[in-house]
């Protein structure tokens, strides 16, 4: 009897320990514990200040720019003289068409002479029929005219005044080819003279793209004057984040080389997007975002200044916070693994929202629970896991 209870014995100490050698190792895992605080939801891109109103002075006729007086950084006054141009001076003109210009000139002065004289002609005979006619009415009163006689004196006088009218038209029509035949005549000698560029607004001189003087171009740009106290942030941002964003969120600035963030709301979200190449070369639609400064350290930055910005647009006071590594989808929702006496339990849970790679439950676990950091393909419900 005692062999057989010593047989047994050492056949079940052998069986078991078959099972453990043949039973898989637990699977090691890298986990981390769930806690409870505040989670902010946050959008984040590189972001630009720039001056709000900017005005730009332009060449406002070709010509040869004097030297810019003005240098970035200086301060000017509305309507102050910050540029000269000096307009070029007409082609001389050469001895045959100097000689048709005065035969012009003498055509003109002549023609003008004649309608002078055309006029006081015309100007003497209405002065004459004004008076015929005046007699005639005299004499049709006393029934000693006939009426078609007074109509044909009326009739006359009216002729005349329109004459003066066409003779005046005429003397003005030669009076001005006159003027323009001297013009003509005097532009070989005369230069263009110069033209003094005016300041728009006051403000502060951002940029002068071209100091040294040189042919200029109508329209060419000469130099950006702007108020350096009214800045504001431009963000571009795709799509996605943009339609998260509403105006009068808070946001803050960083990496523009200050010791401190600085605080920003948000003014404005284009209504329209553009499109732009990233530098992988993938077209992306993004959309301007504008802000507005608030508070203190604003008086550091100028107009180009680069700063990363992060916008607030959701906050959680207080929420179950997990890394958002450990989540996945699972039955058509969010869940992740659960490490419990030693095993791996599958637990969905309900995402309030994600931020900077921790991401806010809604419901579902506890803090203090410890959870699977990345899952792999051998982590499953109820499997043996053994964290490193």
């Amino acid at each position: 009897m005692i062999r057989r209870v010593a047989i047994a014995s050492v056949v079940l100490v052998v069986a078991l320990l078959a099972v453990l050698a043949l039973r898989p190792d637990p699977v090691e895992v890298e986990t981390a514990p769930a806690d409870r605080g505040p989670l902010a939801e946050v959008v984040e891109g590189p972001g630009t200040a720039r001056v709000r109103e900017r005005l730009e002075v332009a060449a406002p006729v070709s010509g040869e720019l004097l030297r810019v007086t003005v240098h970035p950084g200086d301060t000017v006054r509305a309507r102050q003289v910050v540029a000269r141009v000096a307009a070029p001076a007409s082609a001389p003109l050469d001895p045959r068409t100097r000689a048709e210009a005065v035969a012009r000139l003498a055509a003109a002065q002549g023609a003008e002479a004649g309608s002078g004289a055309a006029l006081a002609r015309s100007r003497v005979a209405a002065a004459q029929a004004e008076r015929d006619l005046a007699r005639a009415r005299e004499v049709a009163r006393e029934g000693s005219l006939a009426l078609a006689e007074a109509e044909s004196a009326e009739s006359v006088a009216r002729g005349l005044a329109e004459e003066i009218r066409m003779a005046e038209a005429s003397l003005r029509r030669s009076s001005a080819e006159v003027a323009a035949a001297r013009a003509a005549l005097a532009a070989g000698s005369q230069g263009g003279g110069t033209v003094e560029v005016r300041a728009p607004g006051a403000g502060t001189v951002l940029r002068v793209p071209r100091e040294s003087g040189g042919p200029v171009a109508a329209g060419t740009p000469l130099l950006e004057v702007g108020d350096l106290s009214a800045l504001e942030v431009v963000v571009e941002l795709p799509t996605a984040d943009a339609v998260r964003i509403r105006p009068g969120q808070s946001a803050r600035l960083t990496g523009w080389g200050g010791s401190v963030a600085l605080e920003a709301r948000v003014r404005l979200v284009e209504p329209g997007a553009f499109t732009k190449v990233s530098p992988l070369g993938v077209e992306e639609q993004r959309v301007k975002v504008l802000l507005d400064p608030r508070g203190p350290g604003w008086e550091a930055l100028g107009d180009g200044y680069a700063a990363d910005v992060t916008v607030v647009v959701r906050e959680h006071a207080s929420a179950v916070r997990v890394p958002s590594s450990a989540l996945f989808r699972a039955a058509g929702g969010d869940a992740l693994f659960l490490v419990e006496g030693g095993r791996a339990r599958l637990a969905p849970v309900e995402v309030a929202g994600r931020s900077g790679g921790v991401a806010a439950l809604a419901g579902g676990l506890e803090p203090g629970a410890r959870v699977v950091i990345h899952p792999g393909d051998q982590v499953a419900d109820g499997v043996r896991v053994r964290p490193r």
